[in-house]
């Protein structure tokens, strides 16, 4: 009896301490999310960033004054591109800040309006676009962690973006630095090549060139290795580009921020494979059978030559396409244009070929290839000579085709060779 009485006191005190717990979890109220503000201190002065700009001009300096500077964020770090530095606008112009702490995007969301107080900090002006960060040494350098939150101020939650301004190529100026603004009609040179590849670096990130239909003159896209979108291919047709400009010395620059700035592309669905070799070797993949010497990218396209350092050297070197999905065309044309120096026309130093059966990787001497019966080669003196249309069409319905061109030199009459624009186009079906 007194154990069953001792069980129904303990049934009863864990039935209490529920009652009781649901009692008080109703008292307990969420503490409010308190909506940051910020005011500019007195003595304080409020610099728009295009003042800011005009007094740093093309010069860098440590600010010894008690200024600040507002803006909303109109890029993170949130997709990778960027690393350690936001980039903030006002109505009269753009800056990037330098930060030395990593997720920024979690403390300065897209839209958040934040002040600066520059007082200590180094405004710089580094070829031609301007930053705000900290000395070190005999340049800028990310503000320390330590002093972000004595400089770094949010007001109010995030807003919504600035709208960004359409610009053209021939309507850049320096005015749009650092801001967002958008690209129409404009195409990529390297479609179809990934946005960002390890191999094709400058400064830590790979240059893409897009023009528009007003001007041949390109603006260079930059993408980092470390973007969650670098693997994404470029897209062909025509479409729009979104996000913040930058220059370095004359050329202008660009910075998407996340894929989605990238958008409204209409693609050509004759188009199978385009390499204009502007900027890189696209998707194409060298591999050397013989030889110190291999297919590289120079500013005149893929190039290869078995001479180097004074020494003529024996080598047999490949450039081999993407895969090639030819079961959606018929009447395929493939073509390309080529230039060489050095030796002598018709001499088997390059050939086209193509096969059904490589794998994607490895030794081409694994498969089977098959040298285009008909095509035209540059006959020497450095003239880009056009390919001609090759017929591709016999060739079979196959989604993992490729082409490749086979360069073999001795240790005598070595030629170099340079291709670019090749284009693999049929009829959709």
């Amino acid at each position: 009896m007194k154990t069953v009485k001792t069980r129904i006191f303990g049934l009863f005190i864990i039935l209490l301490t529920i009652v009781s717990f649901s009692s008080c979890k109703k008292d307990i109220e969420t503490p409010p999310f308190d909506e940051p503000h910020f005011t500019v201190p007195a003595g304080a002065t409020l610099k728009t960033i295009a003042q800011m700009k005009a007094i740093v001009g093309s010069s860098s300096i440590v600010i010894d004054s008690n200024w600040y500077i507002r803006g909303v964020v109109v890029a993170t770090d949130e997709s990778g591109n960027y690393f350690k530095d936001i980039v903030i606008q006002d109505s009269t112009g753009g800056i990037d800040i330098k930060l030395e702490k990593y997720s920024l995007f979690n403390n300065y969301p897209l839209g958040q309006m934040i002040y600066v107080n520059m007082n200590g900090m180094y405004f710089s002006n580094a070829n031609g676009t301007h930053s705000l960060g900290y000395k070190g040494g005999t340049g800028i350098v990310t503000l320390p962690a330590i002093m972000i939150d004595a400089h770094i101020f949010k007001d109010k939650f995030p807003g919504p973006v600035p709208t960004p301004v359409t610009l053209t190529s021939i309507t850049c100026t320096d005015n749009y630095i650092n801001t967002l603004v958008v690209f129409d009609n404009v195409s990529f040179a390297d479609a179809g090549s990934v946005f960002a590849d390890p191999l094709n670096l400058l400064g830590g990130m790979t240059p893409r060139n897009f023009t528009d239909t007003l001007s041949t003159t390109a603006i260079i896209l930059r993408s980092s290795t470390y973007a969650n979108f670098k693997n994404v291919l470029l897209p062909s047709g025509k479409g729009s580009v979104r996000g913040i400009l930058t220059k370095y010395n004359t050329s202008w620059q660009f910075c998407i921020r996340d894929i989605n700035d990238v958008y409204g592309f209409a693609i050509d669905p004759s188009l199978i494979l385009t390499a204009s070799f502007a900027s890189s070797l696209g998707g194409f993949t060298p591999y050397s059978v013989t030889g110190a010497q291999v297919w590289a990218w120079t500013s005149y396209g893929a190039t290869m030559s078995g001479y180097a350092a004074g020494t003529y050297n024996a080598n047999e070197d490949w450039l081999i396409s993407p895969a090639l999905n030819l079961t959606q065309h018929t009447n395929i044309k493939f073509k390309f244009e080529s230039a060489m120096n050095y030796g002598t026309a018709g001499d088997g130093s390059l050939k086209v070929l193509y096969s059904n059966d490589y794998t994607g990787t490895g030794s081409p001497a694994a498969a089977t290839w098959t040298e285009f019966p008909t095509y035209i080669l540059s006959a020497g003196a450095w003239a880009f000579t056009p390919s001609g249309d090759i017929d591709m069409s016999s060739i079979g319905g196959t989604t993992h085709t490729y082409v490749a061109f086979k360069y073999v030199c001795t240790t005598a009459n070595v030629a170099t060779w340079e291709l670019k624009n090749i284009s693999i186009k049929g009829q959709h079906i």
